[in-house]
């Protein structure tokens, strides 16, 4: 029975240590992602971080790691982008360029996935939120799904 138990506790303490590599891995995986979509707005993180929130509960996207004033990493976006399924991982970096600039880049392993959400995302951000709820759940209209909703 005790060695039993040593085994239990030897593979409870694998699986702990093993999911943090994973965790680890996954953000540092998706922020080299080539390549990247960027961009730089007039708002600072908080500002940006709300409204990518808003936008991502809007498409029905999952939250799975965040980091507050460094990133998002959200999933189950196949209910807007047919072309993914929902579990894959998509990375949304924020960073202070200057005193109420913020560069938001964005990565994925799927490059169609990663273009579509940053077409969709900067708009939104540009427009503060102000998107018509129609626009900003309207699903892809191409089997790419690359084009942004406008």
């Amino acid at each position: 029975m005790k060695r039993f138990s040593k085994i239990i506790m030897f593979i409870c303490i694998a699986v702990s240590f093993s999911g943090c590599a994973i965790f680890l891995a996954d953000v540092n995986g998706l922020s080299k992602v080539k390549p990247a979509h960027t961009k730089v707005f007039d708002k600072d993180i908080p500002s940006c971080r709300e409204l990518t929130k808003q936008a991502l509960t809007k498409w029905s996207a999952i939250i799975f790691q965040e980091r507050r004033n460094d990133y998002i990493v959200a999933m189950e976006f196949d209910s807007v982008f047919k072309n993914c399924v929902n579990t894959t991982e998509l990375g949304i970096f924020f960073t202070e360029v200057a005193p109420n600039k913020t560069e938001i880049k964005i990565t994925s392993l799927n490059n169609s996935l990663s273009e579509f959400v940053a077409g969709n995302l900067f708009n939104y951000i540009e427009k503060d939120g102000k998107v018509p709820a129609e626009e900003a759940v309207k699903p892809f209209s191409n089997i790419r799904g690359t084009k942004p909703w406008k």
